[in-house]
């Protein structure tokens, strides 16, 4: 094995993959999949954090509103996973620039006073909820998801 996503030896951790597959997604001309944060508060109103108390609302805002999304995307899967290692390689700046999915508008590491020149993934949120969230709101989240990609 390759020892890719093993957090304890100081790989990137799983999630962390998952997060960079879904920006992509969300960067594509064609958005493949939405910013759940942009549609419930709106672009310029993107909260920093969410607290828990935040959840069972969010999720039913994202509920409706994967019912009503659809992308307009026709990019072959093969096509896509191509233009996600070019994405990492020659567009995103890493040095500049944090992976988000709460916003399509760069986040840029200076605005968010973080100094690392290394990958850096604005995951509070995904990260806080694999924790905290119980079963039932990460059922509701995937559901979500999946009523998306449909």
């Amino acid at each position: 094995t390759c020892d890719i996503d093993k957090a304890d030896v100081g790989t990137l951790h799983p999630v962390v993959y998952h997060i960079m597959v879904i920006h992509f997604l969300q960067q594509v001309d064609q958005p493949v999949l939405p910013c759940l944060h942009e549609y419930a508060y709106g672009i310029n109103n993107v909260p920093v954090t969410l607290n828990e108390n935040h959840y069972p609302e969010f999720f039913k805002v994202c509920e409706k509103y994967s019912r009503e999304w659809k992308s307009k995307n026709t990019t072959t899967v093969e096509m896509l996973f191509l233009q996600l290692l070019s994405y990492y390689v020659k567009t995103f700046s890493a040095k500049q620039f944090v992976v988000s999915i709460q916003t399509r508008m760069p986040v840029m590491k200076i605005d968010k006073n973080w100094r690392s020149r290394k990958l850096l993934v604005e995951g509070k949120f995904i990260f806080k909820l694999i924790r905290k969230v119980r079963w039932y709101f990460l059922h509701e989240a995937l559901a979500v998801l999946l009523q998306i990609l449909k």
